[in-house]
């Protein structure tokens, strides 16, 4: 089933905000990501824009896709937005590089499967 132009771009987005996280953060211990206000930042930042073109996805796309956690994607962005004051540091370093690069990884594949001919 091919991916509607409007999810395919909300991928692509969260496929080049995945990557740009993974450029900030690459290199960077855990240790260093928290002291590193910018690089915190800028994670969260990417983090978010990810979770906003996810939960912007049609449901239609996502229920093809259920295999992917649409749910936690989504509330992370939200926690990230409405409940800054309670950011845990660690919890943003374990999304940006393990739950990040796995959700990269499986957009890019959707992607790479609809433009086959």
């Amino acid at each position: 089933m091919p991916v509607d132009e409007e999810d395919a771009a909300r991928l692509r987005d969260m496929v080049a905000f995945g990557q740009k996280v993974a450029a900030i953060i690459a290199g960077v211990s855990r240790d260093q990501f928290v002291a590193d206000a910018k690089t915190f930042f800028a994670t969260c930042y990417g983090i978010q824009v990810v979770g906003e073109a996810a939960w912007k996805l049609s449901d239609t796309f996502k229920n093809t896709h259920s295999a992917i956690p649409w749910p936690l994607i989504s509330s992370m962005r939200h926690r990230l937005v409405h409940d800054y004051g309670r950011t845990d540091e660690a919890v943003v370093f374990q999304v940006a590089t393990i739950h990040l690069p796995l959700l990269v990884q499986q957009a890019q594949e959707i992607l790479d499967g609809e433009t086959r001919p």
